[in-house]
């Protein structure tokens, strides 16, 4: 009978241990602490613009760059475009003072004209290279 004892107190050590090993391990799952919820913010599906804010440092360039200058320089005394307004080519943009290209306009005449009298002959003497 002692053959029979040692194998059942054997059976009720291992049963113990598996028991204990599983209360252990069902007390750790019980106690320990829940992780911390995800909130998830949801909305209604629907069309709009999305517009997000940005704290950042640095330069913000555009993928495409386009540099509008004038072929003269002057004040602006008009401006027929609105900011955010879409234009197509040959849209007048803005008008410039026309004074100062006018002036410049007339010296260049004056200087043409002035060069232009220097070669014609006058009247009563020879013209430069006929002797």
């Amino acid at each position: 009978m002692s053959n029979g004892k040692k194998k059942s107190r054997k059976k009720l050590v291992v049963l113990g241990l598996i028991a204990l090993t599983l209360g252990g391990l069902g007390a750790y799952a019980f106690w320990r602490r829940p992780e911390p919820v995800t909130i998830v913010q949801t909305e209604k599906v629907m069309r709009r613009n999305l517009t997000e804010l940005v704290v950042a440092n640095g330069k913000i360039q555009p993928v495409v760059y386009v540099k509008i200058s004038p072929e003269v320089s002057g004040e602006i005394i008009e401006l027929p475009v609105k900011e955010g307004q879409e234009v197509k080519k040959g849209d007048l943009l803005m008008r410039i003072k026309p004074d100062t290209y006018i002036s410049a306009t007339n010296s260049a005449n004056a200087g043409w004209l002035s060069a232009q009298a220097q070669n014609t002959p006058r009247q009563g003497q020879p013209a430069e290279g006929g002797r």
